[in-house]
């Protein structure tokens, strides 16, 4: 189990090195998991003027999920995520152009393959790759411009695609779409269940990107009152971010905004008091995904 607590961390203060704007960042958790899995939680806080961050209609081979803590966070033209609520992002999905000029939130990025770039190492690979992209095209209004080597004639690719296939060697192939937009969902209006003594649930979703019994992502809310248990299973990599106070472990008692990830294979149990609340998210099982 890993905890981080984003009180904790740093914000990171620097320009996009492909799309418009500046954007404060904190890097909450990146993981490399089995199977070519990895991941990477980033709290960002938005800025107005010409710090705002924007990107045109794009579309990824990786799964995204985005919470609004303060603010919100726009996806599409009058399009928003707003506070307090929490939206999926399938792959192939396209969404955009977008706008983020203020407010604060979450960003779940994961994937099940190269497309990642290392997790860990992600960033450092990233701004590697863009560099030498440079002495070939251009990165303008959040695309990628250079030659087709094959044509001769200009292309245009967004920047996401252009690195992968220059670090990988390889096209950058983006799935077809199974869902036809991103997934909004309100959390406010959905209702908890007792589960166990002290644990309620909401279940938001689950959501099936890839084939298999096992491979969807699912989606919930959990509020832990009174000392009540709830434990991160092993059949499946889990994570989680409180909205509240009162998540105890081996303890301790965690602030809002505490993160815990429970790779595959292992279980972690927590307790609670004072009806915190927190995000839970169950990924796929990598090896009954297609």
């Amino acid at each position: 189990m890993h905890i981080k607590v984003a009180t904790e961390v740093e914000a990171e203060v620097r320009g996009e090195v492909t799309r418009k704007g500046s954007t404060p960042r904190q890097w909450l958790m990146m993981e490399d998991g089995p199977g070519a899995f990895s991941f990477r939680l980033v709290r960002s806080h938005y800025q107005g003027g010409s710090d705002a961050f924007e990107t045109p209609r794009h579309h990824h081979a990786f799964q995204q999920i985005r919470w609004a803590e303060s603010g919100y966070m726009n996806f599409a033209p009058d399009q928003d995520i707003h506070e307090g609520d929490i939206a999926y992002f399938p792959r192939g999905t396209y969404y955009g152009p977008q706008k983020r000029d203020h407010g604060v939130g979450l960003t779940l990025q994961f994937g099940f393959g190269p497309e990642m770039l290392g997790g860990t190492k992600a960033s450092e690979v990233y701004r590697a790759s863009v560099e030498r992209l440079r002495a070939h095209g251009t990165f303008e209004d959040g695309s990628y411009i250079d030659t087709d080597p094959d044509t001769g004639l200009e292309r245009r690719r967004d920047p996401a695609e252009a690195v992968v296939e220059e670090v990988t060697g390889a096209p950058y192939v983006i799935p077809d779409e199974r869902y036809a937009a991103p997934v909004l969902m309100h959390p406010r209006a959905y209702s908890y269940h007792e589960a166990a003594a002290g644990v309620s649930v909401k279940h938001l979703g689950a959501f099936y990107d890839h084939a298999g019994p096992n491979a969807d992502l699912r989606l919930s809310m959990v509020r832990l009152d009174n000392g009540g248990a709830y434990t991160l299973g092993s059949e499946r990599a889990e994570l989680l971010w409180t909205i509240s106070e009162g998540l105890m472990v081996d303890d301790r008692v965690y602030p809002a905004l505490t993160c815990i990830y429970s790779p595959i294979g292992e279980a972690a149990t927590m307790t609670g008091k004072d009806g915190v609340e927190m995000f839970v998210v169950e990924f796929p099982r990598l090896s009954e995904a297609a």
